[in-house]
Parts: structure tokens; sequence; C-alpha cells
């Protein structure tokens, strides 16, 4: 017998009896999370000195001192910072975990537990108490899907504020030798009412470059093991299809304290606690979606190998996708285990996970099986690794393997080289010919001696048959590509200057696929302006010259496009007005979506923080072109007049530490009437009779989450939802009868209670 919702939650609620406990203090330690740095041992703790202002790149000693102290013990690595920012110059409210930008100062740690220079994570509190955790890769960039179980707390007082942390070694894989380890260190803090960054060691984010220049720290190599222990259960009450669906799954988390970790899930859930944003793709080219699911960020900055183009050898959101061969069902994910090790200089990783079948009879949809490895060896300058990947799709009738070799290292100080080669096979495919089995290369130069010019230049080889979608996300193959990025700063300006910092960038790509054939160069020419007191500005002129388009017609021969101008604009405030409670942020332009004509988008962001615990935020985006060019079926295009709104609205409330109530709406309204029906010939496309059907499409998504959290990474959430979606075709529709349709539409209207606790 199906449980009921009223038997799934009472059953959560008990659980949550036994749970809801206080913050577990931290044990065999003298010291409190507290924000307040006067116990006894502070006083013996490390400092961290040499603070300068690198946001504009100064140099300059701090208006207002920065200090920082470090204390290496058993537990983990603690950090106390003292800023001694005035009251009338501090910023605060509270936001969402992982939240970008941040609605108060912050206090940011950036940690190389390796000491490498290949990766690092990073670790920020408020003045509000807001956390921020995430990872940066060998390149610089980072990810903030990743949640990790630390503790830091903040206090003011009219002097200044502080901020304590303690980062459990745990975090990161340790040594697998030696009595000491060395870390890498950064420490931040940033003035928003003034646009001013201190840190020390004094380098700047703006690049790659920072990974390998930060602070070296040598502590004790610790040895102690943990292990987790991460239930979950929910209930999910589904008002469309009048169900209710119960699960529970379990992850398991183990650090040996000598260099290895293990993760293991069972039946994890895509849970629905978090909301993706509302995307309308009409391109030939998929639109990512970054994971969530706290089994398959954890440990994952090993297998983290990109390309240049966001191309990803491992995209953990193809699991628990649609089921191969099914009626497009999710495949339920069974189990998964991973493994990230430190064996000296080696670093080792090995990931499966394991699908479940959906559905009976010709509805039935097979599981998949997913397989990783990873091999990586750190030297002093850099790293060469290896990584492997396979996929067993007995749905399609076929298994599919990537391997790829890396590598990135610098060649002298200021110069840097990353390298990718890679091959795709299929095996038992049903596919005829040789698709799935292709190469793929890039090598990237990137030179920035820390004054003023940064000079990147990159190669890119992608086959005809290059398939990586089976695990990973390639937005394109058959494609050699050569691009050329200089950029040029002017870091400081003189006091009397009204701009803090800029710079100039200019950036050409030059593309053809595998046969040789010429695709469409494209140039941008690009400024960017900081002024003092935080006000931002981004302007751009970009343009494609005529060539071909290989991907519209969606492999029914090319089609040849006209020259394209667009140029456009950025404006991002700091925090004015009474209380200094709003902000917001511009855009604007122009663009060319097909064969002739200009049209517009404009874009407004306003946010305004009511308190310190509520804000609000919401856009508008109108966007209007008179001659959109779309793939109509076949080797047929056709024109169409666009318009286009885009709107969100969203709260965050907090009450106390614990509780965050977040709604967030939005919306997609598009509106296209035909203009004219094209054919594609191999050149430019031949204007043929009629004009293709008007259409219009509006979809709408809605929801209110309330998270209480009971202990760090322990949360119950309750999360309402709903969406709709609404295709016509034959007609053009006012942008307000769209919204009305979109309200009376009701793809998704659904309740889910979740209890996820980590012992």
């Amino acid at each position: 017998m199906r449980p009921t919702l009223p038997a799934i939650l009472a059953a959560a609620l008990t659980a949550l009896a036994f749970v809801l406990l206080p913050r577990a203090a931290i044990a065999a330690t003298a010291l409190s999370v507290d924000g307040r740095l006067d116990e006894p041992a502070w006083a013996a703790a490390a400092p961290v000195e040499a603070f300068r202002e690198v946001q504009p790149l100064t140099l300059a000693a701090p208006r207002w001192p920065v200090r920082a102290r470090t204390l290496a013990r058993e537990e983990g690595l603690w950090v106390g910072v003292e800023v001694a920012t005035p009251p009338e110059a501090r910023t605060r409210g509270r936001s969402s975990r992982d939240a970008a930008p941040l609605d108060a100062d912050p206090v940011s740690l950036l940690i190389d537990f390796a000491g490498s220079g290949q990766g690092a994570y990073e670790f920020t509190v408020t003045l509000s108490g807001t956390l921020r955790d995430g990872q940066a890769d060998a390149t610089g960039q980072f990810t903030y899907d990743w949640d990790a179980r630390w503790f830091a707390a903040t206090h003011e007082t009219p002097e200044g504020w502080t901020a304590e942390f303690m980062i459990p070694w745990s975090v990161a894989a340790a040594p697998s030798s030696g009595e000491t380890r060395q870390l890498g260190l950064w420490v931040g803090t940033f003035v928003k009412s003034e646009g001013i960054r201190y840190a020390s060691p004094a380098i700047g984010l703006e690049t790659g470059k920072w990974l390998r220049e930060l602070q070296p720290l040598t502590v004790p190599r610790h040895v102690g093991s943990t292990l987790d222990l991460v239930p979950y259960v929910s209930a999910t009450a589904d008002r469309v299809r009048d169900t209710t669906q119960g699960r529970a799954g379990l992850d398991v988390f183990w650090n040996s304290g000598t260099g290895h970790q293990v993760t293991a899930t069972l039946r994890p859930d895509f849970g629905q606690v978090e909301s993706d944003d509302v995307v309308v793709n009409f391109s030939a080219v998929e639109t990512f979606f970054s994971d969530k699911r706290p089994f398959f960020t954890e440990g994952s900055a090993l297998f983290d190998v990109r390309l240049p183009g966001d191309t990803r050898l491992i995209n953990t959101r193809r699991i628990g996708g649609f089921a191969d061969g099914g009626l497009g069902g999710a495949a339920p994910v069974d189990g998964a285990l991973k493994y990230v090790g430190e064996l000296g200089r080696w670093d080792v990783g090995a990931f499966t996970a394991l699908e479940g079948d959906t559905g009976e009879g010709l509805t039935a949809g097979r599981g998949r099986t997913f397989g990783a490895g990873r091999l990586r060896y750190r030297f002093e300058k850099g790293a060469l690794g290896y990584l492997g990947t396979w996929v067993d799709r007995p749905g399609l009738g076929y298994a599919a393997r990537v391997d790829t070799l890396d590598a990135d290292f610098t060649l002298r100080p200021g110069l840097t080289f990353r390298g990718r080669a890679l091959q795709s096979r299929r095996q038992d495919s049903t596919v005829p010919g040789d698709a799935g089995d292709g190469d793929g290369s890039s090598l990237s130069l990137q030179w920035d001696g820390g004054k003023r010019w940064v000079q990147t230049l990159e190669l890119l080889h992608l086959s005809r048959h290059l398939e990586l979608d089976d695990f990973g996300y390639l937005p394109r193959n058959n494609l050699s590509q050569l691009r050329t990025n200089t950029e040029w700063h002017r870091r400081s300006y003189p006091d009397a200057s009204p701009i803090a910092s800029s710079n100039w960038g200019l950036e050409a790509e030059l593309q053809q696929d595998a046969a040789g054939r010429k695709l469409q160069p494209t140039v941008e020419l690009n400024h960017f302006w900081a002024f003092r007191g935080g006000v931002e500005v981004f302007a751009y002129l970009f343009s494609a010259l005529p060539g071909r388009d290989d991907l519209l017609s969606r492999g029914n021969g090319d089609v040849v496009l006209p020259r394209m101008v667009e140029g456009g604009f950025y404006y991002g405030s700091p925090r004015f007005g009474p209380g200094k409670a709003w902000r917001v942020e511009a855009e604007g332009g122009t663009i060319q979506a097909g064969l002739g004509g200009t049209g517009f988008y404009a874009q407004f962001r306003p946010r305004v923080v009511v308190t310190e615990h509520l804000s609000l935020q919401g856009s508008l985006e109108y966007r209007q072109a008179p001659d959109w060019l779309l793939w109509t079926g076949g080797a047929t295009l056709g024109t169409y007049r666009q318009k286009q709104l885009y709107a969100t609205l969203g709260a965050n409330a907090f009450f106390g530490s614990r509780h965050e109530l977040r709604a967030r709406l939005q919306w997609l309204g598009l509106s296209a009437a035909g203009r004219e029906n094209y054919a594609v010939t191999g050149r430019e496309p031949l204007r043929t009779a009629g004009a293709p059907a008007d259409f219009t499409l509006t979809t709408l998504a809605f929801q209110v989450r309330y998270r209480y959290e009971i202990a760090p990474l322990s949360d119950l959430y309750v999360v309402y939802g709903r969406g709709g979606d609404a295709f016509e075709e034959g007609r053009d529709r006012g942008l307000g009868r769209l919204w009305q349709d979109a309200l009376a539409e009701r793809d998704a209207d659904q309740l889910l209670v979740k209890l996820r606790y980590r012992f």
C-alpha cells in the first residue's frame, strides 16, 4: 500500500525529534567559534602580515588596518581576522548561502590544501553571518555548488569587527606521509561602500595566476579519521498527478586522515530544493546546468577537467537524467561510490554510479552505468594527469569511453601552459559509421607579468565525430579554433581621479570545421571601469564577419550569414539611498539575430535590503529583434519578429540564525510573428514562398522554500513549487495575454518536505 502524505510527514517529524539538538560544540579544544578572538591561544597565534590594497591594485597600506592570525590545531585550521572598518563604512545584509554577490562586507579565505597551485577552496563569512564556500580549478575559475562542514562567526564593536574561522582538516584530503604539510593561504576583506579590497598576500583575483602566488603556510600534519552518515527522508505530494511519493536515502563521507577520502550514496535525489533558472533555448547548443546534489559536488575538483569554451569531460547532471529507450522518465540513481586519495605527489580518484530502470514493457527505460578514473602527478611547477570515463548505455546498445591527458604548468614566472588531448570511442554501437570515435586537443598559453599586459592564446581542435555528451558536456564538435585575448590593465589612478582601475580587452576568434571550411570569425573590443565608491561600468563592441554557420540547420547544410555588429553596456551601482538599502544593475545593447535588421535588449535588476534580515530583488529584461532567424525543420529556415519579456521577483527573509524563507517567481513570454521562409542551399539562404507560422511561448516557475538549519549541513526543507508551459502555433498574441496563459497552465504543482541530517 502506498504511504500517505500524513504518514510520511509523521515519520519525518518523529525523526526530527531525535535530531533537533543544539549545534555541536567542537570537542577537545578550549576555543569556540564565536567571532571573539579573546581566548589565550590567539595571543600566540602566527600572524598573517603585509595586507595591501589589491582592488584597485595600488598596493597601498590599508586605510583601515587589517590583522589576521592562524592556528593549526588537531581539529582544524583556525583563522582570525580583525577589520578596523568604522561603523559608517560597514555594509550589512543577510544573503542565502553561496550567494553572489553578497549583501554585506565579507572576509574570505582561499586555501590550497595541497600547496600545489592546482586548485583551492574558498571560505567566506560576511559581517551579517552569511557563509559561502566554493572551489577553484587550475584556471582560477570558481564554482559554488560544493558545500562543506566548517564553522565561522563574526563579532562587531564600535572599533571594528572580527571574523573567526575553523576549517576542519577533513574538508580536503591530507598528505599520506610526513610530519608537516604546506598549504597555500590568501586572506582578503572587501569594503563594499568604498569598493576596496585588502588582502595578504597582495595579489588580485582577476586571472588564474593567483593560485601559484598564495602565501606558503607550513602546519603540522594532523592525523584523524572522520565518518559522517547523512540520511535523508522526503515526501512529495504532486497535485497535478494526484500522487504522493516518499523517498529515503543515505550519503556516507569517510576521511582516513592519511590522504584518502571515500564517499558513497544510496538513492540520492534531486530534491527540488534548488530550482534552475527558466531558460528557453532555440539554438543548436545545449544549455548547461550545474549539479547541486551533495554527493556529486563532494571531492569533485579532482575530476573537473575542462577545455576552452566550457567543454567538460564530466557533467554529473547526466546521472539521473532521462532513461535510455523509455518515454522520457528520469532514471533513479540506485547508488554511487567515489574515492579521492593522495599518495606522495600522486592524486588518485575513482568514481562510479548506477542507475535503475524505469517503466515496464514497451515503455521501459534502461538505466546507465557510469565510471571515471583519475590520476594526476604534481611537481614543483605544475601537474600532468589522466582522466578516463566510461558509460554503459544498454538502452541504446553501446558503451562510450573517453580518454584524456592533461597538463598544467608554469613555464616561467607569469607564463602558464595548459594542454589537453583526448579521444572518444563508442563500442558495439548500433549507430552506423564511425560516429562517436573522434579526438580533440587544446593548447593554451597565458602571459601575466602582474603589471599591465595579460595575453592569452588558445588553440582548440575537435574532430567531426568526437562525442563527450554520454557523460560530459560538449557545446559542439567539428571545430578548429584559434582564439586570442589581449588585456591592458591600468590597475590604479591618482587619488584625485574618480576612476579606481580600468582595463581594455580585445578578443578575436578564427574558426573552421574539420573539412577546412571557414566559419564566422569574430572580434570584440571591450572596456571596464571600476570607480571609487563601488560603481562598475562595462562597454563592448562585437562583430561577426560574413561566414558559415554549420549548426543552425541541425546537419541539413551550411548557412552563410552576413556581417553582424552589436554593442552594449553594463552598469552596476554600489548600495545607495536611505540606509544604503538599494543596489541596481542595468544592461542594454543592440542585437542582430538574423539576416538583417537590428534589434535591442534592455535589462534592469534592482535589489533592496529592507532590513539586515530581509531583502527583495527582481529583474526585467525585454528583447526585440525584427529578423530572428530560426531552423523550422529539414533544410528550411524562417525569420520572425521577436518580442520577449523575462521577469523575476524574489525575496529572502531570515528569522534568527537558523530560519530562512525564500520565494522566487520567474516568467518568460515570447511572441514570434513569421516573416519569410528560406531554403538551406549551402550558401546564403534562398528566399522561398510564404511565411513561417506565428507562434507564442510562455513559461512560469514559482517556488517558496522554508529551510531550518538543524546543524551545519543538516536541514529541514518545506518547499512548494508550481510551474506551467504553453506553446501555441498559428497566432501571435501580446505579452499580456501570455502572462494570463502562464497563470492558467499547471504542469507542475508540488509540495516537498525533506529532512537531511549529518551525523
